[in-house]
């Protein structure tokens, strides 16, 4: 028995050691390769959007969707991210929220913009979904909370519409890990900064929604989001170490134009 022992603490211990550095490798890094591809992705982003067109009011309004291509395009382009990859929707309803989607498409709510206090506030938010599909937190995210399989029958048509709400609502209404949200908000403050855009303006949109959440429907920004102190806080240190020179977005007629959008369809809600 005394010989047995430390054999058993032997194999004990190596077994440790074996899970330990194996919990430390990303498989779906190395295994995506074979498993997803770009293809896949946009045919689930086409599934999810097309499941929101047929659920949602979208606002198809030529002026609204120049002025949100135009802080898309401002980001993009001082940022070398092709602007024609990403794709921005306004869809109407008084959720105030914006998030990400497979395929590069980024959902704005109406809500949301009726919430902002200026153009600056908004990119911020667009600046942060961008990062996250940027730093491909978007699929990472889906294949942890709904499962590779689930995702690739869902891109080949192989699961019905259940399925691709299920698929929203993880996207909508739950948070990324608190490290997915540092990297978004660290690479958003640099967007903002490269594209001469003032990058404070996403720590004061944080700070006014930290202040209303409760009175109104916020599913994702503020409800989920864990830490929202420390983030502000970060945001802010992180823009305060940028030189930005900063130029104007938009015009006031732009911005009013697309205020005024939102606002209607908030009220209509």
């Amino acid at each position: 028995m005394k010989k047995l022992l430390p054999q058993l603490v032997l194999i004990i211990s190596s077994f440790l050691v074996i899970w330990f550095l194996l919990s430390k490798i990303d498989w779906i890094r190395i295994f995506k390769i074979e498993e997803r591809s770009d293809r896949m992705e946009e045919k689930l982003g086409e599934l999810l959007w097309s499941t929101i067109e047929s659920q949602e009011v979208v606002i198809e309004d030529s002026s609204a969707q120049s002025t949100l291509n135009t802080i898309k395009e401002r980001i993009c382009n001082s940022n070398h991210i092709k602007p024609e990859l990403i794709k921005i929707h306004l869809v109407q309803t008084d959720e105030v929220n914006a998030f990400a989607m497979p395929g590069n498409h980024i959902i704005i709510n109406s809500g949301l913009i009726s919430e902002t206090d200026s153009a600056s506030e908004l990119a911020g938010v667009i600046a942060h979904e961008i990062a996250h599909i940027q730093k491909d937190h978007v699929f990472q995210k889906l294949i942890r909370e709904v499962g590779l399989t689930i995702l690739l029958s869902a891109a080949g048509g192989k699961q019905g519409g259940q399925v691709a709400l299920q698929i929203l609502k993880h996207l909508s209404s739950s948070a990324y890990d608190r490290n997915m949200e540092r990297e978004a908000d660290e690479l958003a403050v640099t967007f903002l900064a490269n594209a001469n855009i003032d990058p404070e303006a996403l720590a004061s949109f944080f700070e006014k929604l930290n202040q209303i959440k409760g009175t109104i429907n916020i599913p994702y920004w503020i409800s989920s989001h864990p830490d929202l102190e420390d983030r502000i806080n970060d945001v802010k240190r992180d823009a305060k170490s940028k030189k930005v020179e900063i130029k104007p977005l938009l015009s006031e007629e732009q911005w009013n134009y697309l205020k005024e959008l939102s606002n209607s369809a908030y009220n209509e809600e």
